[in-house]
């Protein structure tokens, strides 16, 4: 079911659109989307049936898909299933943050803060490097990844002894 794109219907014919290619049937549209119970695909038309995994853009009467390929939106029920696609995009974010680690944000964080150090210390102003012994600029750079070890590489040693899987959401 991941591999298929959209699934529609054309002169009797049921055209299954894969990542693999193209597939006609001569069946009826609904023998095959009336069995389809997946949370993925939309029927945004009569006769249409979209995987929004593979939907690129939504604009504000069709949805054109990775392929470049564009399907329109019915008129009547359009705003219910502009909403219905807003909110399985939202659902996939909040699945995605849900198996970030308590370790991860905290090295995304910790990454943040030693950046912003490291480009004051080191990189502003130059006036001042020009005038700063060479071996004080080289403390203040391995200073800066002390502090990136203690920040990241100890918390990690510590996260590994299964308190990395925690759960955000």
């Amino acid at each position: 079911l991941s591999k298929i794109q959209y699934i529609y219907s054309n002169n009797h014919e049921l055209i299954i659109h894969t990542t693999n290619g193209t597939h006609a049937f001569r069946l009826p549209f609904y023998s095959v989307t009336d069995h389809l119970d997946d949370s993925r695909f939309l029927q945004c038309n009569r006769g249409i049936m979209l995987n929004m995994d593979y939907i690129k853009t939504m604009e504000s009467d069709y949805f054109e898909m990775t392929d470049s390929k564009c399907f329109p939106i019915k008129t009547k029920g359009r705003k219910q299933i502009r909403e219905q696609y807003i909110k399985y995009q939202f659902l996939k974010l909040e699945e995605a943050w849900s198996f970030m680690t308590f370790y991860d944000i905290f090295t995304y964080l910790c990454t943040f803060t030693i950046i912003i150090p490291l480009a004051v210390f080191c990189l502003f102003p130059v006036s001042d490097h020009l005038k700063t012994p060479i071996r004080h600029l080289l403390i203040k750079i391995s200073l800066v990844f002390v502090c990136y070890f203690v920040l990241l590489i100890i918390p990690y040693m510590i996260f590994q002894q299964d308190l990395g899987n925690i759960l955000i959401f």
